[in-house]
């Protein structure tokens, strides 16, 4: 799966290339005509016989952007994780598979305008999204841990 930003006029998108075999048209469909919480309202585009996803990223920041800024608090770190549940739990509602979710922290979005945070779905993509959450939760609690730990210079010692 090749995956990257790309600007087009005033607008970001965050693209990715997937195989047209792979994607069932009833998740397509359901994500045409239905708006699902949390996840970013793709545009499915087919260019030379490859299938494109494009999602419109304006405004918005991966987590990797918030994380290695060392700006993410704590109470952002809970509300990723509830939308990550919540996300999960809508996806059901849809009829859409959770696998098919990109639980990574370089494609997952926050909108500060929404104070929300968005995924990437992709139809046949079929991750595990029980090891997605398990990396993530591990990464957001080291960086959550760097972030609150006392530095040297607080006086505190190893």
């Amino acid at each position: 799966m090749v995956s990257y930003c790309q600007v087009e006029g005033i607008n970001t998108f965050f693209v990715v290339e997937v195989s047209a075999a792979a994607i069932n048209s009833y998740e397509t469909d359901m994500l045409y005509n239905n708006f699902v919480e949390g996840i970013i309202q793709p545009e499915f585009r087919a260019i030379n016989g490859d299938m494109f996803i494009y999602c419109k990223i304006n405004g918005m920041k991966s987590l990797d952007d918030i994380s290695d800024r060392g700006i993410m608090s704590m109470e952002q770190a809970v509300a990723l994780i509830r939308s990550l549940c919540s996300v999960v739990m809508e996806t059901g509602e849809y009829m859409l598979e959770p696998d098919n979710l990109l639980i990574e922290s370089d494609k997952i979005f926050y909108s500060d305008a929404e104070k929300s945070f968005r995924y990437v779905y992709v139809p046949g993509q079929g991750t595990d999204v029980r090891m997605g959450i398990k990396n993530l939760v591990e990464k957001i609690i080291k960086s959550c841990l760097l972030y609150t730990s006392p530095s040297p210079r607080d006086g505190a010692t190893s």
